[in-house]
């Protein structure tokens, strides 16, 4: 049993943290929440 929730529930905080990290912030200057959201034209190099 805790190896269970042990293992898992650091994997899975290790794994959200870099989602949320790369969703808000990352060297490349875009974010997939903009990708998501946003529309064709927006996402065109002007």
């Amino acid at each position: 049993m805790a190896y269970r929730f042990g293992w898992d529930s650091v994997a899975f905080r290790f794994v959200l943290a870099l989602v949320v990290v790369f969703a808000t912030w990352n060297p490349l200057g875009w974010s997939f929440w903009h990708w998501s959201s946003a529309d064709p034209v927006e996402l065109t190099p002007a």
